[in-house]
């Protein structure tokens, strides 16, 4: 399991919106002043992503929480996301060379292939993924209870 700490920012049902502050591995590297790495990483500021989480550890918001991605879904995520629109490029350049017989032909079967390869893989991350993030546990709270954010009724 791939664990990253994230701060709940809101509430919405029974799932938390997180923010997460992507990191590079540079900061703890002991080569990072002579790795040209590190100076590609800080050209690129940290910037926080947001996901939506399904609420398990009854987090509320300005909380530390742990959220985890297994890695089996990582792996086949990128396989997916790699693997998918290079063999569609790969084919559509067979396909377009066999059947066109010319160099401009396989270009753009080839195209047309990566194309569909793409849509395809939007098309399975639509229908739902294994990549979805869990909340493993809270790691600190903010001291706002869940009643105080209830609408009061008059």
């Amino acid at each position: 399991m791939i664990e990253q700490q994230a701060q709940v920012m809101a509430l919405d049902g029974d799932h938390a919106l997180v923010a997460i502050v992507r990191q590079s591995a540079c900061g703890s590297c002991a080569a990072k002043s002579g790795c040209g790495t590190s100076v590609i990483a800080s050209l690129f500021p940290q910037r926080q992503q947001q996901l939506r989480v399904s609420n398990t550890a009854k987090a509320c918001p300005g909380d530390q929480v742990l959220i985890g991605l297994p890695e089996s879904g990582l792996q086949r995520a990128s396989l997916l996301l790699y693997g998918v629109p290079l063999l569609g490029l790969l084919a559509g350049a067979l396909l377009g060379q066999e059947w066109g017989g010319s160099e401009p032909q396989a270009i753009l079967g080839g195209l047309l292939g990566a194309s569909l390869g793409l849509w395809f893989v939007r098309w399975q991350s639509s229908r739902g993924s294994a990549l979805q993030p869990v909340m493993l546990r809270r790691l600190s709270t903010s001291g706002v209870s869940l009643a105080s954010l209830q609408p009061r009724q008059p």
